[in-house]
């Protein structure tokens, strides 16, 4: 099953709002013939960020979200696998693939009828409207590990009858 990632210099132009929070990264998640696999239905996706990006944005690390496009942003849940000296790696567990933006959100508040917050409610963070997303330079090894973590899942589902 082929999958492609498209990484994106700004939101799709087929959004209609800015995810909550200043964004990272906007990128596509394109699984088999037809784009977005809806055959996919437990994916979890790996990303790393510049550790850089959160001190010039004066983000913690632990305040990093993943954020998929379903008519509205749904906040994932986030994971901190590692924090190292140039990057923290996240985890997300996904459902099947689409439009993600990954973003750092501070303790403000915001309306919940621009995103919804993971089922679980283990995050209360919420940001005004007013943050702007600005565009980022491309991270290579980002996307690397994005794509391993991702051919990974698809190896496993080639094992595994579903």
């Amino acid at each position: 099953m082929p999958v492609v990632v498209e990484i994106l210099k700004n939101m799709s132009k087929k959004i209609e709002m800015d995810p909550p929070g200043r964004s990272y990264k906007y990128f596509n998640v394109l699984v088999g013939m037809s784009g977005f696999g809806k055959k996919v239905s437990n994916g979890t996706i790996m990303y790393r960020v510049n550790n850089s990006w959160l001190n010039e944005n004066d983000i913690d690390p632990d305040d990093i979200r993943l954020y998929k496009w379903e008519g509205k942003w749904i906040e994932k849940n986030t994971r901190i696998v590692e924090s190292g000296h140039n990057y923290s790696l996240y985890t997300s567990f996904v459902g099947n693939f689409s439009s993600f933006a990954i973003t750092g959100i501070k303790d403000v508040h915001m309306p919940a009828l621009f995103y919804s917050k993971p089922s679980n409610g283990s995050r209360n963070e919420s940001i005004s409207s007013d943050v702007k997303p600005q565009p980022q330079e491309l991270n290579v090894i980002l996307w690397g590990v994005m794509i391993t973590g991702i051919l990974y899942i698809i190896l496993k589902l080639k094992y595994i009858k579903i």
